[in-house]
This record gives C-alpha cells, structure tokens and sequence, in this order.
C-alpha cells in the first residue's frame, strides 16, 4: 500500500495529527529543525495529554529523523510532535504505511 501523509493541527503548544491505523502500520515522522518529542497517543491518552494528566505513549524524544513508530493494535491513533515546553522550531511530515498481508 502507499504511505498516506497527513496534515497537522496545532494543540497546546504541539503539532497534532489523528488516523485510524491497523496494528503493524508504521509511522514515519521527518523532522526538519529543532530535536523534538515525537508520541503516538490513543485518543484517551492524548485528552490526558492535553490536560496536563499522567498518560502512556509510545516514542519519546528524538535528535535524529526519520522517526519510526510500529502502530502496536488496530484503532485511532494520535501521533503529536512537541518541543516539550524547550525552545526552538520543528517542521514535520508524517506517513502511514499499513501492512501487507
């Protein structure tokens, strides 16, 4: 299957994209700019998120790109890239690609 690009919305001082993906799908995040927080949310961890709550995630901070994230089961993902409260500027574009089968 081709990878799909998304388009980001800005939410509490982060880029934020939302998909439904199947389990296994990978997410390839470019980063152009400053080192940055790189997460893939369920949405209920992402509203955690957001209000400034305990939440689980997957990824972390990255000084490299290409990021990839493995979409570990089936559902709606949210996939957010923050500077984490630092300084700087970062671009990114973000590309699913599901399993073959």
């Amino acid at each position: 299957m081709t990878p799909t690009a998304s388009q980001f919305t800005f939410v509490r001082d982060c880029l934020r994209t939302a998909a439904s993906m199947s389990a296994g799908t990978v997410v390839t995040v470019d980063l152009s700019g400053t080192e940055c927080n790189v997460l893939l949310l369920t949405p209920s961890n992402f509203n955690k998120f957001h209000r400034g709550q305990a939440y689980e995630y997957y990824g972390g901070h990255f000084k490299k790109s290409p990021v990839q994230l493995d979409v570990p089961f089936a559902g709606q993902w949210v996939v957010v890239i923050n500077l984490g409260g630092f300084s700087g500027s970062v671009s990114a574009r973000v590309t699913y690609k599901e399993p073959v089968n």
